[in-house]
């Protein structure tokens, strides 16, 4: 094993992780950019491809591009999939402020004509344009003028002829309003997965947030865009490359560096905390409420994956004991529990079945976990992948030798998520920043 981790400092607890387009959407359990960047120049050359199979927020993405790399991501989240493709995707300013204005205008002519009339005076089309999609519970959630708001909004963002990338950058803004910290839904908490109904004193202005909004992203991007300038060639590029990282759609031995932070065990809900956004969107990702729901069940750590009583297949590698002790621990407090965290541990075997497939000999991955607690019983996720990676032979030929496994400490003021310390045990302040290598298998 190398001395790396007596070397670095990866806690980058006082450095700024807002810059460029890190801040263009919210997003809970987001990585640290500078950690990524650490690995991105440690283990690869300019113009070489970084590849994050479960890219979350895109933040891998996202500062591959400002270092000069290609990069390839993946995530089942459809949402997930949008912003990172919007926040590693750069864009000149000026095509951004021409666009924006043009936007904006549509849209402030539609509100002018809501003002002279209702909408039974209202066109037809008018009236059309402001039509919300089928929500559950929409008079819940959103107050009637914020649905006609966004509806209006969306509309003209799906309508105007513009490029796809400045069409997703426009969705992200969108977004954006709903999935806040002072979201415009009735709702607070909304960021993370168990969000709460708390009502607006006074209706949010939604087209002067989203005026607001549109300023401040276009901002990020013109900073962001400038980095990727400075560095890039013709040959860097951005690619969303599929959805599930158990069955990665990309030749053997093709990526230089993958760099992913995996859910944990017993994961945050993204499908609740999404919920939202994809149900006003469900137009643009073609996929209903219902069917966003049962998506769900295919996300790796979630409870929604299975119930105790549809069983488990046989976990891929039965001789990753650790897994079964754990299981055996887990499971005689709470059954259900239990095969939930055999469920994952199943899944990200195939994940790393798959990781080692598609990456190149002699090249790293580096992989970031944290240890989770279920009934208040430690899951020390680093050390069954460390177990799992010496049970693997990739293709026959490879294996994927840890070289490096780096403590860092995680900044308890960017915690987002709040946290029931009597329910769940003692919450984790330690990561793992885990470097495997691919090798010849000498057997």
């Amino acid at each position: 094993m190398t001395t790396l981790s007596k070397k670095v400092n990866l806690d980058f607890s006082v450095d700024n992780t807002l810059y460029a387009s890190h801040g263009l959407h919210p997003f809970a359990a987001k990585c640290p950019p500078q950690l990524v960047r650490w690995a991105i120049e440690q283990f690869t050359q300019p113009c070489e491809i970084v590849f994050d199979p479960m890219a979350g927020s895109g933040t891998t993405l996202a500062e591959a591009r400002m270092l000069g790399r290609s990069v390839l991501g993946m995530d089942l989240d459809p949402l997930s999939r949008l912003l990172s493709k919007v926040k590693s995707t750069p864009i000149e300013p000026k095509r951004l402020h021409a666009a924006s204005a043009r936007l904006l205008g549509k849209i402030d002519a539609d509100y002018e004509l809501l003002k002279k009339s209702n909408k039974r005076r209202s066109s037809s089309k008018l009236v059309e344009r402001c039509r919300p999609p089928q929500i559950n519970r929409l008079d819940y959630w959103f107050l009637p003028q914020v649905v006609t708001d966004l509806a209006l909004i969306k509309y003209h963002i799906l309508a105007s002829k513009i490029a796809p990338e400045i069409r997703d950058f426009f969705l992200a803004a969108f977004s954006s309003l709903i999935l806040a910290r002072t979201s415009v839904a009735n709702a607070r908490d909304i960021v993370h997965s168990r969000h709460h109904y708390q009502k607006h004193e006074h209706p949010p202005d939604v087209r002067k947030r989203f005026h607001q909004r549109l300023r401040v992203m276009i901002q990020m991007m013109s900073d962001f865009w400038q980095r990727c300038k400075e560095v890039s060639t013709q040959n860097v590029k951005t690619c969303i490359v599929g959805n599930d990282a158990r069955t990665i759609p990309l030749p053997a031995e093709s990526v230089d560096l993958i760099f992913t932070s995996p859910p944990y065990c017993n994961a945050l809900d993204y499908v609740r905390a999404h919920a939202f956004t994809v149900a006003w969107l469900q137009d643009f990702f073609q996929m209903s409420q219902a069917e966003y729901t049962l998506l769900g069940r295919q996300y790796i750590g979630t409870e929604r994956a299975i119930n105790s009583s549809d069983g488990l297949c046989e976990l891929s590698h039965p001789e990753v004991h650790l897994v079964k002790e754990l299981a055996n621990v887990v499971g005689a407090i709470d059954p259900h529990k239990g095969v939930i965290m055999e469920k994952y541990f199943a899944d990200m075997w195939q994940v790393f079945l798959e990781m080692g497939r598609v990456l190149k000999p002699g090249r790293h991955l580096v992989i970031v976990v944290c240890p989770s607690h279920i009934r208040k019983i430690e899951i020390p996720t680093h050390e069954v992948f460390h177990e799992m990676t010496k049970k693997m032979l990739i293709e026959k030929k490879y294996r994927l030798n840890q070289t490096d496994c780096i403590q860092r400490t995680i900044n308890e003021r960017r915690r987002l998520l709040p946290y029931m310390q009597e329910v769940f045990g003692r919450r984790m302040r330690t990561e793992y920043v885990i470097v495997f290598q691919k090798v010849a298998n000498r057997r």
